[in-house]
């Protein structure tokens, strides 16, 4: 009598490893699975709760890349950090507001996001989106490598540049490429590696005290100074890609082969 276990076990894996490369889609990382999967606003809640996302209050040398070219002096203020709901108008996501009325230079305010342990970002993907009101003159998202490193990219807001303020623009970064990414207006790093990527800083310049007036009042809180707005922040983890699994439909294919001449 024929034991016929061991080709039905191949048969299984094989049509599991054929389904997968018809419909590769299947092999997209789940939220739970992600790096990082802030949508909603118990995401940004729990992440400000437990020291994931927290302002910035040092000075980091990403910012001068980017700002310190533009021509003129500013300073860095810590903001407020806010996770907010459908009450704001923009969805869910994370306000944050800030302001130094004593200062007529333009204002720098960072939150940071650290990975609660550290991930190879090579082959990842971060998305998010930024709503930056009129006022607003630049927005940047920095990585942080575990050495030191770091790589940034900016983005002009109004004028000539891609973002529109009070309009949401998405951002895609693949943290190994090292060029200008998702229409940023300039991009710089410094030996940054992103296989012990640490955090993301996320910042905006807004434009002098004086011109304030400039500003829609804040969502929520009120009151005429600078804020921005961010939504679904994700960090993907890479998908295998499909010469990968063809390899393991090939080597699938070949253990049936060989379970069929057992079986003989």
């Amino acid at each position: 009598m024929v034991d016929r276990k061991p080709l039905a076990v191949v048969v299984l894996l094989v049509a599991l490893s054929t389904f997968l490369l018809i419909f590769p889609q299947y092999l997209q990382a789940n939220p739970s699975d992600s790096f990082v999967s802030l949508k909603t606003q118990s995401d940004w809640q729990n992440a400000l709760a437990d020291g994931r996302i927290a302002s910035v209050t040092t000075y980091y040398d990403a910012l001068g890349a980017h700002y310190g070219v533009i021509g003129e002096d500013f300073i860095q203020v810590p903001p407020e950090l806010l996770a907010a709901g459908s009450e704001s108008g923009l969805g869910d996501g994370l306000l944050m507001y800030w302001g130094n009325s004593e200062s007529e230079l333009s204002q720098v305010a960072t939150w940071q996001y650290t990975f609660p342990e550290d991930p190879n970002l090579i082959g990842s993907l971060i998305s998010t989106t930024v709503i930056a009101p009129a006022g607003v003159q630049s927005v940047s998202l920095t990585i942080n490598d575990g050495l030191g490193g770091w790589i940034s990219w900016d983005w002009n807001v109004g004028g000539a540049g891609p973002v529109t303020p009070g309009v949401p623009y998405n951002v895609v970064i693949n943290p190994a490429v090292f060029a200008p990414q998702s229409g940023s207006t300039s991009f710089a790093f410094a030996g940054f590696n992103p296989a012990i990527a640490v955090s993301l800083q996320a910042d905006e310049l807004a434009v002098g005290f004086n011109n304030w007036n400039n500003f829609p009042p804040v969502p929520i809180i009120g009151g005429i100074k600078p804020w921005n707005y961010w939504t679904s922040l994700t960090v993907a983890p890479p998908v295998p890609e499909p010469s990968t699994m063809m390899l393991l439909g090939a080597g699938l294919l070949g253990l049936l082969a060989i379970g069929r001449r057992k079986i003989k």
